[in-house]
C-alpha cells in the first residue's frame, strides 16, 4: 500500500452572501389567486421533490384525481410564485396543496386528511370524483421513491 502525504492547504474562510430576498409582486399574487380559483385540485411543487411526488401519487394514482401541478423549478417566475404562495398560506415548504380553493397544506397534512377520511369529502365538495383506496403512508413513500428513482 502506497501512502501519500496530503499537503496542508492554507485556506481562509470565505463569506457566503445571504441569498437575495424574493420580492412578492402584485403580478405573482394575482397569478396565484387565479390558479387557486381556477383549478379544483392544485399542487405547487418541484419536479424531483420526493414529498411532492408522494402527494401527486396520492391524487393521481391512488385516488384517480386529475390535478393541476405547478412545477416551480420549471417556471421562469417560480421563486416569485412560491413566495406569493408562502405569503398567502404561511407555508414555505413544498408541496403546497389546494382543494376547491382551500389550502390543505404540505405532504404530511394532505396524507393526514386522507387517512382521517377528510380528503375525499373535500374533493367531492370541489366537484371532483375520487376513487377511495386505502393506502398507508409507508406505501405512498415507497411508491414516491420508486417514481423518483425512475426519473
Amino acid at each position: 500500500m502506497i501512502r501519500r502525504e496530503i499537503p496542508e492547504i492554507d485556506m481562509e474562510p470565505v463569506a457566503v452572501p445571504d441569498p437575495e430576498p424574493v420580492i412578492v409582486t402584485d403580478a405573482a399574487r394575482a397569478k396565484v389567486k387565479e390558479l387557486v380559483s381556477s383549478h379544483p385540485v392544485l399542487i405547487f411543487s418541484e419536479r424531483l421533490c420526493p414529498f411532492c411526488v408522494c402527494v401527486k401519487q396520492l391524487f393521481f394514482l391512488r385516488l384517480g384525481v386529475k390535478y393541476k401541478g405547478i412545477e416551480l423549478d420549471e417556471e421562469s417566475d417560480g421563486k416569485e410564485i412560491q413566495a406569493a404562495v408562502a405569503e398567502l398560506t404561511g407555508q414555505q415548504t413544498l408541496p403546497n396543496v389546494f382543494v376547491g380553493g382551500t389550502h390543505i397544506g404540505d405532504c404530511d397534512t394532505t396524507w393526514d386528511f386522507h387517512k382521517e377520511g377528510k380528503l375525499v369529502p373535500l374533493l367531492t365538495e370541489a366537484g371532483v370524483t375520487a376513487k377511495l383506496q386505502e393506502l398507508s403512508i409507508n406505501e405512498g413513500s415507497q411508491a414516491a421513491s420508486a417514481e423518483v428513482a425512475s426519473v
